[in-house]
């Protein structure tokens, strides 16, 4: 049981190493099934084939699929940062609420030095100096 424990998570590392356990795993399969019991039917061989070449080919989508997501996702968090300290650092006093709560999520400095507190206080400070 271990040691199918170890060859999944050693396969699923990469779609290139399943890759070559899918591959290798066919050779043996066509090996095993036209020696040991002579078929040698040609449909049944290219269905092995096709077979693995799918499996192959979705395990390759999936895992270029997830690094988009990854590549997405930073870009995503990078640009919200960029954001933020775009909107900290405006000129003018500005100050984003919470449509339900009507809690302060960010305020710049301008707003920090417009009501008179320090420029890093938490937002609930400045929450409670604006009610």
């Amino acid at each position: 049981m271990t040691y199918f424990f170890i060859s999944s998570i050693v396969l699923n590392q990469s779609w290139l190493l399943t890759s070559v356990a899918i591959v290798t795993n066919l050779v043996g399969a066509l090996v095993f099934f036209t020696v040991f019991f002579g078929i040698h039917d040609i449909g049944f061989l290219i269905q092995l084939i096709a077979i693995s070449g799918t499996v192959i080919w979705c395990l390759w989508r999936n895992e270029y699929s997830m690094k988009l997501e990854i590549i997405r996702l930073n870009q995503i968090e990078k640009m919200s940062e960029d954001l933020k300290n775009l909107l900290i650092e405006m000129p003018k006093p500005l100050v984003l609420l919470d449509e339900s709560t009507n809690e302060v999520v960010l305020a710049n400095k301008e707003l920090c030095h417009l009501i008179s507190i320090p420029d890093h206080s938490d937002t609930k400070s400045i929450s409670e100096q604006l009610k």
